[in-house]
């Protein structure tokens, strides 16, 4: 996975790539908040940034915190080390978020108690994962979430009508071409039913006119709802 985070970083830090992020965070913060859910309002938000990738995009996530959250205690999670030290090094040098801890765990067994966060974060990570791992860490985050606590991210999400399989080919041959990695089709249907018996209300919603870019929010149910 090391060549992965290489050609990752370089294209993350991109001009483009940090103008998508920026405008990524405001529509998943949108869709969370017609959910219902305005986590950022809240005067000491905890949020759980699950998965790093690069250390541009752990920046423009503290960066859009910051704009709207000075007093934000964020936890940075990856399953690699080397990704999670070289974002603790960027944010370090440049956030001004006060409040960060990092640490090296897997999202299929967070090491936090129930109801530890206001709002989860994570970056096409889903895509990673095949159906089992996926169901045990939107379960994961369902669980370390309180009741009415937000997730939102962004994947590439398929509805298998149309040019969509043909898109979602294309997208992973090329990932495993210049990223080396291998990722999985994520079907609309199969997401929605997997957030719902995970514990979310959610809703997944195109992001603009890119084929198959989603994105994904939901917001956590209280028990026996």
């Amino acid at each position: 996975m090391t060549d992965y985070y290489e050609r990752h970083g370089k294209y993350a830090a991109a001009a483009w790539h940090r103008r998508f992020l920026k405008n990524a965070y405001q529509r998943s913060y949108q869709a969370l908040e017609d959910l219902g859910c305005s986590p950022l309002k809240l005067p000491r938000l905890r949020v759980l940034l699950c998965g790093v990738g690069a250390p541009a995009t752990t920046l423009e996530f503290a960066a859009f915190l910051c704009a709207r959250q000075l007093s934000t205690r964020l936890f940075v999670v990856d399953v690699a080390l080397p990704p999670l030290v070289a974002s603790q090094a960027a944010l370090e040098a440049e956030s001004p978020l006060a409040d960060v801890t990092f640490l090296c765990a897997d999202a299929r067994a967070l090491p936090f108690p129930d109801g530890s966060f206001d709002l989860v974060e994570t970056d096409f990570l889903l895509q990673f994962l095949v159906s089992s791992d996926r169901r045990a860490v939107l379960h994961e985050w369902a669980r370390v979430l309180r009741a009415g606590g937000g997730l939102m991210t962004r994947d590439w999400v398929t509805h298998e009508r149309g040019l969509d399989p043909l898109w979602d080919a294309l997208r992973r041959a090329v990932l495993r071409t210049v990223l080396g990695v291998r990722t999985h089709v994520l079907t609309g249907d199969d997401l929605r039913g997997t957030l719902q018996e995970a514990g979310f209300q959610a809703t997944v919603l195109r992001l603009g006119r890119l084929p198959l870019i989603h994105v994904i929010a939901g917001v956590a149910r209280r028990a026996g709802e």
